[in-house]
């Protein structure tokens, strides 16, 4: 009797695992009978790499190269094998108003001067030119004066442009710019330099796809250390050279109150409207790596930076 034709009689078969390559192969079986355990790809029987030349348990083929500091602003959360890419904090050059420590020293920026005389260093990431400095311009670029709206009951009930300094502190303009509400940024006369432009939402996407996308530019975007940002200032490495500076922000409820926002959060309108009493802004925090898309009310003060048309 030889009823699977192996040369075998079926009083002498043995079930078992047939497969040598199996953790549970028998070499007395000769009737393979569905119960063979193989281990997992690229591990062996005991659940060891086959091939682990760091020896960190993570086999070669699975390996991924990249940056393994989370405190790095190009950390890589997917990554198992550090390769020596993390940019930490790197204090740099100091701003326009002589503030130390704002501007990456190892990139090569240039400037563009405003209505006003004032003049802002500028960079390029990727295909786009950005001012490296907030706006403090108080004049429109036909030369027409931005009202200075220092009172909170009156800022909060414009339907007009108007700016303010941060917490209504003058020495907050250097190194954080000033404030501005959203009509400012999108008034005709236009607040940027000649041949500068305050950017759409689409153009501020365009920047965090250039730097790897929103969960992690905010590190690449902020100025680093902790003079202007409050601690931890997370990821922050400023490799893209944007120099982004916490100015804060002023709100139209409470009387335009400011909510202590100075050191810890960055604003900067879009000229995106999103109905008919918001509009669209980008949002860096002092503990995140991500760079956030708001929809805030047009009476809010956020700061300003202009991209090259």
């Amino acid at each position: 009797n030889d009823a699977d034709g192996d040369g075998v009689p079926d009083e002498l078969e043995v079930l078992g695992c047939t497969n040598p390559e199996a953790c549970n192969y028998d070499a007395v079986a000769t009737d393979d009978n569905g119960s063979c355990e193989l281990p997992a790809e690229f591990f062996n029987c005991e659940g060891a790499p086959i091939n682990d030349t760091d020896g960190d348990g993570i086999p070669d083929e699975l390996e991924v190269a990249g940056c393994t500091d989370s405190e790095a602003g190009n950390y890589n959360p997917d990554a198992t094998d550090d390769d020596g890419s993390c940019i930490l904090d790197i204090l740099g050059d100091p701003h326009t108003c002589g503030a130390e420590d704002i501007h990456n020293p190892n990139l090569i920026y240039g400037s563009v001067t405003d209505i006003d005389g004032n003049t802002y260093k500028t960079i390029v990431i990727g295909e786009q030119e950005w001012m490296a400095e907030n706006l403090v311009v108080e004049h429109y670029a036909n030369g027409d004066p931005i009202p200075l709206v220092a009172d909170g009951n009156e800022w909060s009930s414009l339907s007009t442009g108007g700016w303010c300094y941060p917490n209504n502190y003058v020495a907050y303009a250097c190194p954080y710019g000033k404030l501005y509400n959203w009509y400012v940024a999108v008034d005709q006369r236009n607040v940027c330099p000649a041949g500068w432009h305050v950017p759409s939402d689409s153009e501020w996407t365009v920047l965090t796809t250039t730097l790897f996308g929103v969960e992690t530019a905010g590190g690449l975007l902020k100025s680093s250390g902790n003079t202007y940002w409050r601690e931890p200032n997370t990821g922050a490495t400023n490799f893209s050279g944007f120099s982004g500076l916490p100015a804060g922000y002023r709100t139209s409820s409470s009387g335009g109150s400011f909510q202590a926002s100075i050191e810890s959060y960055g604003f900067w309108w879009s000229t995106t409207a999103n109905g008919s009493s918001w509009a669209l802004s980008r949002r860096l925090d002092f503990d995140k790596l991500i760079v956030m898309s708001q929809s805030k009310i047009r009476q809010w003060g956020m700061s300003i930076r202009c991209l090259k048309d």
